[in-house]
């Protein structure tokens, strides 16, 4: 009881990031940016590394295959190794860019200013922005830098109070993430969180 009580902003942001996609036309699959995901994600991450794919008609020039080596292609490798459906593999993929988007903005708040009801309210209104629920579905890889902009400048905001080597590897990590399948759109995740 005291774990909820003293947790009860990351409950319900966890809440609100899972369950409405869970419940959301359960069984059924959306199309998203990369159907080979869905179909065999295991097949995908050995063919990434590989400009050249002889197993789609006659031949073809992958198209960001290499960017699904991290994270999404694990992600999903992992979910169907353990044997769950894809319509629920892809429900916890979107539940889980929700919670990364909230749990960050939650967490930078907390580290800019004291602890305050607005903090919650704030990650709410992100993680569920029209910017988010426009492209959730479809294109959801899309929103990785989205997502990972408030760690990004919440590391930036420790590196600079704290010595030592964990916050700037920290957002390193985070610029692989959020640029592995558009690498264009980390420059201005990147500049936002400098500035």
């Amino acid at each position: 009881m005291i774990f909820i009580t003293r947790r009860w902003k990351e409950i319900v942001l966890f809440l609100t990031a899972y369950i409405p996609m869970l419940i959301t036309r359960p069984g059924l699959l959306n199309a998203d940016t990369k159907q080979y995901l869905h179909l065999d994600a295991g097949a995908l991450l050995s063919s990434a590394p590989q400009l050249w794919n002889p197993d789609t008609g006659l031949g073809t020039v992958t198209h960001q295959n290499i960017g699904y080596l991290f994270p999404s292609g694990p992600f999903f490798w992992f979910w169907q190794t353990l044997g769950f459906e894809d319509w629920f593999i892809q429900r916890l993929w979107y539940g889980s860019i929700l919670a990364l988007a909230g749990f960050g903005v939650l967490f930078l708040l907390r580290r800019l200013a004291p602890e305050h009801l607005s903090h919650l309210t704030g990650a709410l209104f992100y993680m569920l922005s029209p910017f988010v629920l426009g492209h959730i579905v479809g294109q959801s890889v899309l929103l990785l830098p989205f997502a990972i902009f408030p760690w990004l400048v919440l590391s930036m905001a420790v590196a600079v109070t704290k010595q030592g080597w964990r916050w700037p590897a920290a957002f390193a990590l985070l610029v692989t993430v959020a640029g592995s399948i558009n690498g264009s759109s980390i420059f201005f995740v990147i500049i936002g969180a400098v500035l």
